[in-house]
């Protein structure tokens, strides 16, 4: 957050980028681009969208490098006059956020993002969105899709470092079986009709400090990310 708020300070910015404030100590942060050109919203924490503009969320990953996906994204959600969200999940609110898990008082992450939409842009709020997720991202946006599948359009996942399995005997979120948290429910015959791209890139095959390697998920999805895409997208 801290990086967000300084590279928005820095002198004229390529894109018309909003910061939007959390809006209390548990509460979820984020960067707001607009395809429109509403010059005289200066200042304004949301956007009104009375026109169809898909919207697409961007989800970072374990590093929390959302201006990454800004500087990739912005240009194509330019293009295609979509507007684009970025939400940042702090690691001192959201250190588990790729499994949907709270911290404390802190709202569950899905819950924070459906804040957070309609915080940004309350049109939006009972639409469907495209989302994208890098690594935790991707972990992000699977556990999103399958806990809110009517919520999204589309999603797409770069290099999940591994998977919840299609496996109701496996609690989630190793598995879809039933989650600690009774309020959070699981949807996977909804999950399963949500268009869906899964991708692993040539440099993403390295084995680091951060990907799980615990002898279960081993077992089941394989050690590296591209060998867990494959089998999850064959499970």
């Amino acid at each position: 957050t801290a990086r967000a708020q300084h590279a928005l300070a820095a002198p004229s910015p390529a894109w018309d980028v909003r910061y939007l404030a959390a809006p209390d100590r548990h509460g979820l942060a984020g960067l707001l681009l607009s395809a429109g050109s509403d010059r005289d919203r200066a200042g304004a924490d949301s956007i009104d969208l009375r026109s169809p503009r898909p919207l697409l969320i961007c989800v970072h990953g374990y590093t929390r490098q959302p201006l990454e996906h800004l500087d990739v994204f912005a240009p194509l959600a330019q293009a295609r006059g979509w507007d684009l969200l970025l939400p940042v999940f702090g690691e001192d609110r959201f250190p588990a956020f790729q499994r949907l898990r709270a911290r404390g008082r802190s709202r569950r992450p899905d819950l924070a993002l459906l804040d957070l939409v309609a915080r940004a842009a309350p049109a939006q709020a009972h639409r469907r969105w495209l989302l994208f997720g890098y690594s935790a991202g991707a972990q992000y946006v699977h556990r999103f899709a399958l806990v809110h599948p009517h919520r999204v359009a589309a999603m797409a996942l770069g290099a999940a470092g591994w998977y919840t399995w299609p496996d109701d005997e496996l609690s989630f979120p190793q598995g879809w079986g039933c989650a600690r948290d009774p309020s959070l429910v699981l949807r996977p015959e909804a999950f399963l009709q949500v268009p869906m791209a899964v991708w692993v890139g040539e440099r993403d095959g390295e084995i680091d400090r951060h990907l799980r390697q615990d002898a279960r998920t081993v077992a089941q999805q394989g050690r590296g990310r591209l060998d867990r895409a494959q089998a999850w997208l064959q499970a």
